[in-house]
C-alpha cells in the first residue's frame, strides 16, 4: 500500500491493495471459475520486486490465458524465476510465453521511460495475438 497510494494513481479509476489471487477473483480472471480462457485481453506486468508476489502473478497469468506476462527484474533474476516457476510445475511452454525481463529494450531509464516499453511490448504482443488469431501473422517489428 505504501507503494500504490491512491493519491499517486490519481488518474486511476480503481487502487487495489490485493493478494494475486485475490485480485485475480476480483477482476474476474479467477481460472477455477471461468473456463473460456478469460485472459485473451488482459496483460500481466509484475513490478513488486517481491519474488512470491511476482511469482503468483506470473502463474496466475499464465493458468488465465493471459496474452502477456511479464515481469521486472535482471536477466539473472529472470532466470531465477523460471527455476522456481518450473519445481512449481509451470512447463517449459509456458515459461517461454513471459516477458523478462519486462519491456522492450529501448534504453529506457527513467520510471516513464521504463513504462513506455512496457506498454509498447504489450501491444506489440497484442497485435501479434490478434493477428495469429485471424490467421494472418506479423512478422516481428511490425505492428
Amino acid at each position: 500500500e505504501s507503494f500504490a497510494e491512491p493519491e499517486r494513481f490519481s488518474q486511476a479509476r480503481e487502487v487495489l491493495h490485493l493478494w494475486p489471487q485475490e485480485a485475480f477473483e476480483y477482476l474476474g480472471l479467477n481460472v477455477a471459475v471461468t473456463a473460456g480462457r478469460p485472459g485473451r485481453a488482459t496483460a500481466v506486468a509484475a513490478i513488486t520486486h517481491n519474488q512470491e508476489i511476482d511469482d503468483a502473478a506470473v502463474e496466475l497469468g499464465l493458468q488465465a490465458g493471459c496474452f502477456y506476462v511479464g515481469v521486472l527484474g535482471s536477466r539473472r533474476t529472470f532466470q531465477e524465476r523460471c527455476l522456481r516457476l518450473s519445481r512449481r510445475g509451470v512447463t517449459e511452454e509456458e515459461l517461454r510465453r513471459v516477458h523478462g525481463p519486462i519491456g522492450l529494450d529501448i534504453g529506457a531509464e527513467s520510471p516513464e521511460e521504463i513504462a513506455l516499453s512496457i506498454a509498447a511490448e504489450m501491444v506489440r504482443e497484442f497485435r501479434q495475438s490478434q493477428a495469429e488469431s485471424a490467421g494472418t501473422p506479423l512478422s516481428k517489428g511490425v505492428v
